[in-house]
Order: C-alpha cells, then sequence, then structure tokens
C-alpha cells in the first residue's frame, strides 16, 4: 500500500494550461493517458502537486506556499489533498534509491580518510550555539569588508602585483609549503564551520580525509549525511556558512597585507598567501558553475536542485542532435543549454588552470632530480590523469543523454 508521505506527483502525466476567465488565471489541465482522464486544477493546487516532488518536506512546501500565494494551508488540509491525489491515482512511491538531489554534490572519494565523532561534533555545535549570532553579524559585516577589500585591491594594482612578484623569488620548497599550507588551513576553518553547523541542525559528518580534484589535486573533504531532511533554510545556512567565511577571511587578509606591506615581514607574505588561496576557494567553491557549494546554495535557494546536470544533459543532447523533451519548450530548452554550455566551458577552463598551476609548481620542486625536464614531464602526468578524468565523465554524461 503507498503511503502518502513516502509518495510524489507522477512523472508520466501530461500537463498543459489555458486560461480561465472564472478562475482569474491559469488553468492546468493534467491527462493521465494510462486511465483517459483529465483533472484541472487551479494555479494553488498545481503549485503543491509540482513540489510534491519526492525531495521537499511538507513544511517546506508550506512555506513555499504562503511566500508564493501569501495564505497559509494547513497540515490537515495538505494531508487531505493527498488523499485526493492517491485516490484519483496521482501519485506514485518516491525512489529511495535515486540520488538525494538535494545535497547537490556526489560523496567525496576519499584517497585517505578518517572517522569523525559526531557526539564530539554535537558537543561543541551545542555550546557554540550560545554565539549564533555571530552568523548574522558575520553576513552584515562581509559586505562592508568585501568593498573595503575591492577599494584597496583597485587603488594598489601595482603595489599588489610587485607583492605578488616577490613571492616567486622565495625558495620552492617555501612558497608551495606557504601556498598549500594556507589552502589547506582556510579548507579546515570552512569544513569545521560547516560541520558544526551541520551537526547542530541534525545533519551528520561521518569522515573527513583527502581527495582529489579531477583526479590529480589533494583537497580537504568531509562526507555528510542527512542533509536532504533538514529545511530549506537549514539547507541554506549549511552551505553559505563556508562561503561566508572564506570571503571575510579573503577580504581580512588584503587589509592585513595593505597595513603590513612596509614592513615586508613574514605576516604580510602569508596575508598574500592566504590571499590567493581564498580568492582561488571563492572562484571554484562559490561558483554556481560548479559542483560545490555555491551551486549547492543556489540550487537550494531556487528549489531546483537538478538544475545544473539537467543544463548539461541538455547541452550534450543538443550537440549530439537528440530529440528535446516538448514540455520544456524553445525559449527554455535554449535557455537550459546554454546554460549547461557555460557550465561545461567555465568546468574545463579552471581545471585546465589546476593543471597547469599544479604542474609548474611541482615541475619546479623536481628541478633539482629533472632539471629542465622535469617541468615538461610533470605536465604530461598530470595531463594524462586530467583527460583519463575528463573522458570519464563525458562517457558517463554521454550515456545518460
Amino acid at each position: 500500500m503507498l503511503t502518502l508521505h513516502e509518495s510524489r506527483f507522477r512523472k508520466d502525466l501530461v500537463i498543459t494550461s489555458t486560461f480561465s476567465v472564472s478562475e482569474g488565471g491559469p488553468l492546468f489541465l493534467i491527462r493521465d493517458m494510462l486511465s483517459g482522464q483529465t483533472f484541472r486544477f487551479g494555479r494553488r493546487k498545481f503549485f503543491l502537486c509540482k513540489n510534491w516532488d519526492g525531495y521537499q518536506s511538507i513544511d517546506e512546501i508550506r512555506q513555499a506556499f504562503r511566500q508564493r500565494f501569501g495564505t497559509t494551508i494547513s497540515r490537515q488540509e495538505f494531508d487531505r489533498f493527498l488523499e485526493e491525489l492517491a485516490a484519483a491515482d496521482l501519485l506514485e512511491p518516491r525512489l529511495e534509491t535515486g540520488p538525494k538531489l538535494v545535497v547537490g554534490r556526489p560523496p567525496p572519494q576519499f584517497v585517505w580518510s578518517f572517522p569523525v565523532s559526531t557526539r564530539w561534533l554535537k558537543q561543541v555545535a551545542n555550546t557554540l550555539h550560545e554565539f549564533s549570532w555571530l552568523g548574522p553579524m558575520a553576513l552584515w559585516l562581509s559586505l562592508p569588508m568585501t568593498l573595503m577589500a575591492i577599494t584597496t585591491l583597485l587603488h594598489n594594482k601595482r603595489a599588489l602585483g610587485t607583492d605578488l612578484n616577490s613571492l616567486f623569488q622565495l625558495p620552492l620548497s617555501q612558497m608551495l609549503t606557504s601556498h598549500f599550507g594556507t589552502m589547506w588551513t582556510l579548507q579546515l576553518m570552512a569544513l569545521g564551520l560547516q560541520a558544526l553547523v551541520l551537526t547542530f541542525f541534525g545533519g551528520q559528518v561521518r569522515r573527513m580525509g583527502i581527495r582529489l580534484e579531477s583526479g590529480f589535486l589533494p583537497v580537504i573533504d568531509i562526507a555528510t549525511e542527512r542533509i536532504e531532511t533538514l529545511t530549506q533554510r537549514q539547507r541554506l545556512w549549511v552551505y553559505g556558512t563556508p562561503l561566508l567565511l572564506r570571503l571575510i577571511v579573503t577580504a581580512a587578509v588584503v587589509i592585513l597585507w595593505f597595513n603590513t606591506r612596509s614592513t615586508s615581514g613574514s605576516l604580510c607574505q602569508w596575508a598574500l598567501f592566504m590571499l590567493i588561496s581564498g580568492a582561488l576557494q571563492l572562484v571554484t567553491y562559490g561558483s554556481p558553475l560548479w559542483y560545490h557549494d555555491g551551486y549547492c546554495f543556489l540550487a537550494n535557494y531556487m528549489r531546483k536542485p537538478q538544475i545544473l546536470p539537467q543544463a548539461q544533459l541538455l547541452c550534450l543532447m543538443i550537440i549530439r542532435r537528440r530529440s528535446l523533451p516538448m514540455a520544456l519548450g524553445n525559449a527554455r530548452a535554449f535557455g537550459m543549454g546554454a546554460l549547461g554550455a557555460i557550465s561545461m566551458i567555465f568546468t574545463l577552463a579552471i581545471l585546465v588552470f589546476l593543471v597547469i598551476l599544479f604542474s609548474s609548481g611541482v615541475g619546479k620542486l623536481l628541478y633539482g632530480l629533472l632539471g629542465q625536464a622535469g617541468l615538461p614531464l610533470t605536465l604530461i602526468g598530470v595531463s594524462a590523469v586530467f583527460l583519463r578524468y575528463l573522458v570519464k565523465t563525458l562517457v558517463k554524461f554521454s550515456e545518460m543523454s
């Protein structure tokens, strides 16, 4: 027997719309091709049907309904509506084996990891809850700090370029240690704060470890669980908190660099390395065109967790001249196809940049051992690993399309 709260609105129904004078707005016609019946729903009932997708909770849909129409639907009214849909045979079982798309990211594939104590995280999260007012305060402070940092960089572009060039005069081992040290430190800070926020809201963090971004770049990541059980607002804080921390840290080190650059000491160098790490992570982790926190934040905010993979698949279908879903319409299909193309171009450009940057650093490190052959050999090796990862990804998407 179908349990209502474990169901979703059927995906095989044919939906058309027309204008109703009596309703004073659109009227949606739901055609069941199996039974031959046609159901007529107004915009409010159709809104509930469309959002009953197997991923959003009843409370989330009620909140979205209130924001959309300015009125409240009670839990009892929602349950009665689900019973009406079930009686009309318009519901189907929710696929528990499918991906939890509200998360937006696949689970990380660690090359090395260690378990995280859930009890310890809960204790720390409950203790730090007294300082939860720092979150909204940090959000408001990030705006003037970001403007101050951007203004500082624009007015001191020549000085910034000179100081960045001076970093390449450092011994290579010191330069690489400082770069990866600041990069991993910032990642640990952001992931630690994200783990505390997630645990406090009821999610779980099982493991933390190192994975290879695009098959070659070592980064720190965490394995999360039960994010899909959180409300929309809670998920926004989970994905937005690490981005907010990176933004504030990046803006703060810009100000620190400007006030310490006259000393040319280690603090100024550390600020520059942290600025590089923060800027790179804001571009990669904060971009909605890549499967990281920025995309997860936007997808949950828009309540469209499949928007990026659907856009990329649609772009590949256009390239392969496959027939497109008729329900999309020409304008929407073109828009999503363009989004998919922009996303893939952006991802490829960022990954090529990381390949060159990583190969250059490792090649210089191996200069004493391999001489001038160190850089090309490293570039060939890293490029081979990256191309293997890229081909596997394209084959997977091509099969799906």
